[in-house]
């Protein structure tokens, strides 16, 4: 319980700047307006693996190599979408290793099922946009009344308190992925 607890708040911490654009975030006042904040709530959504990845095992000591994964991440993404991909799953212990090398080192012992929890952390960061977007934004197609618009506030601000919520999730998923196997290759290279 402790844990979780702890986990909470870090997560609260981790996600603070997706939190302060929501809050933040004004009622829109034309189409226009509101095709921007939905295009805010993927771009958020799009990058919540950033603060996902340092909540696998959060530490103040692992932040900046998290930080470094996420560019190098980043850079992948720009090369092309595999080599994000593929940088994705050999750095997502980035945070539990402490360095981006040691958890290619530590994912490479366990790949599979490695890649099956950052997929499922991705398709979730990615659907919930999509959702949220479904379920509030209703605007009629021909004049619409400016309360229409206010859809788009409230479709950040449920789309963030879905990825706070989603996010300890993701990062247990992600830390307890290929666990028997991360055990038998730390205690073979200690024998």
């Amino acid at each position: 319980m402790k844990h979780a607890v702890r986990l909470a708040v870090l997560t609260l911490v981790a996600l603070l700047p997706w939190e302060l654009f929501a809050v933040r975030a004004g009622v829109a006042t034309d189409a226009a307006g509101l095709r921007v904040q939905l295009g805010v709530g993927w771009a958020l959504a799009a990058t919540a693996w950033i603060p996902q990845l340092w909540l696998v095992e959060p530490r103040l000591s692992t932040v900046r190599p998290v930080l470094l994964a996420a560019a190098a991440i980043a850079l992948g993404a720009l090369a092309g979408g595999l080599p994000a991909l593929v940088l994705l799953v050999l750095f997502a212990w980035t945070a539990r290793e402490g360095s981006a090398e040691a958890s290619a080192v530590a994912v490479r012992a366990s790949w599979k099922p490695v890649a099956i929890a950052v997929a499922a952390l991705l398709a979730i960061d990615l659907l919930a946009p999509l959702a949220v977007q479904v379920a509030l934004v209703h605007v009629p197609a021909k004049k619409p009344p400016p309360s229409a618009f206010a859809a788009g506030r409230a479709y950040l601000r449920v789309l963030v308190a879905v990825l706070v919520v989603w996010s300890p999730i993701a990062a247990t998923l992600v830390a307890r992925a290929g666990g028997r196997a991360r055990v038998e290759a730390r205690a073979s290279s200690r024998g």
